[in-house]
């Protein structure tokens, strides 16, 4: 009898442990860049973030002209409303977004966490 409930007891510590280290796993990756174009698709409120760049260089272009600067790393990021609202063409963002992405030309990735750099 004693036996059983020290097998239980290890068995509910190892279960604790699994579902523990599976809520400490999510992973994210860091972005930074200059929200070039705003535009809400079927419900979808996105942003096309190209980084390196300064805010002149796309705050007057349309999207197809963004895209076709070839700038590395340029992607859409899916957010909120609540994001989308709160950022503007030309300002400098760092996000944080999910490790999924749409293999898309440019990606659309996923924002965990949109901030405006100053």
């Amino acid at each position: 009898m004693r036996y059983s409930y020290l097998s239980l007891l290890i068995m509910l510590l190892l279960l604790s442990a699994c579902g523990y280290a599976e809520e400490e796993s999510q992973e994210y990756n860091s972005y930074e860049g200059i929200v070039a174009f705003k535009e809400i698709r079927s419900e979808s409120y996105q942003l096309l973030v190209v980084p390196d760049v300064d805010p002149n260089e796309v705050t007057d272009k349309t999207r197809e002209e963004i895209i076709n600067m070839n700038v590395e790393g340029t992607s859409y990021y899916d957010t909120n409303q609540e994001d989308y609202e709160s950022v503007e063409v030309g300002d400098r963002v760092k996000i944080q977004a999910g490790i999924d992405e749409l293999e898309s030309s440019p990606p659309i990735r996923s924002v965990i966490k949109l901030e405006v750099v100053e």
